[in-house]
């Protein structure tokens, strides 16, 4: 199984909680732009496509719980 970094495993949770990529950044104390390259690291490494399309993945592949987002 791919491992995630843990700052992409943080924008990965923001993701599946609908934040933005400015909300992330203010949640996580991180510029919007550092946001988006974890972003695009994340992507590339769940070969995902977009943010739906990334969490979807991310439950799939077991790095989100949906009992974490009850």
């Amino acid at each position: 199984m791919t491992e995630l970094h843990w700052r992409e495993q943080q924008v990965l949770e923001g993701l599946a909680k609908g934040l933005t990529a400015r909300a992330i950044g203010t949640t996580l104390g991180l510029g919007r732009t550092t946001v988006i390259t974890y972003l695009v690291n994340l992507y590339r490494s769940l070969d995902a496509l977009n943010a739906a399309h990334a969490v979807t993945l991310g439950f799939a592949k077991g790095f989100l719980r949906v009992e974490d987002f009850a």
